[in-house]
């Protein structure tokens, strides 16, 4: 009998899969529900795996994680509206300036990469990123904050302009090209929306890689 065991799941293995999207779709009069599927269906071995990683990583297929939640006038939901890996994506139905709050240990650590004018990533090693995928449907001149930090309070950030339309993706260096400090014992991430509201779609990949 033939029994084929899955491989282990990596990080790096997770980022050969693909991941999950964050779609910014048309901004709407009023907060309506978003084409959403069970939030508690059961989750396909991949996406449980995933979720399973320390720190987690967000596919956004099936079900919206425990460990993701939204502030008051915004809503979740699991949508086929927009997708780039897989099938579907996060949409956010937003209300300005609202925020999503992401709760894990990010696991960041200081590496020893230094961006200098000889410096060799290759040789110097590995460096903690983030990544996400966004979709834009109408293009707008604002941005959403992505703020990594300890709780309430705030290490780094960077703004992720909103002047395009269909997806684009970010791959952030936490060290180098964020604002603030990154610390070790960062365990939240919120995501600040625009100055008005709308309805994007996410769909993230990892934190860190």
């Amino acid at each position: 009998m033939d029994v084929r065991r899955s491989p282990a799941l990596s990080r790096r293995r997770f980022l050969y899969y693909g991941a999950a999207a964050l779609s910014i779709l048309p901004a709407a009069p009023g907060l309506l529900p978003a084409p959403a599927f069970a939030v508690g269906a059961e989750l396909p071995d991949l996406e449980r795996r995933a979720l399973e990683l320390d720190p987690p990583a967000f596919l956004l297929e099936t079900a919206v994680p425990a460990h993701i939640t939204a502030s008051a006038g915004s809503m979740l939901a699991i949508s086929d509206r927009a997708a780039v890996c897989g099938t579907r994506s996060m949409r956010w139905d937003f209300a300005a300036r609202s925020d999503i709050t992401v709760r894990a240990h990010l696991r960041w650590e200081r590496d020893p990469y230094r961006p200098t004018p000889l410096s060799d990533q290759a040789w110097q090693g590995t460096v903690d990123t983030f990544s996400i995928w966004i979709y834009n449907e109408t293009a707008m001149d604002d941005v959403v904050r992505f703020k990594f930090g300890r709780d309430g309070r705030t290490d780094a950030w960077f703004d992720f302009h909103l002047n395009f339309t269909g997806w684009r993706t970010a791959w952030v260096r936490y060290d180098y090209d964020m604002h603030g400090r990154a610390h070790p014992d960062m365990n939240t991430l919120r995501i600040v929306a625009p100055r008005r509201a709308g309805v994007p779609s996410l769909s993230t990949r990892s934190t860190p890689v």
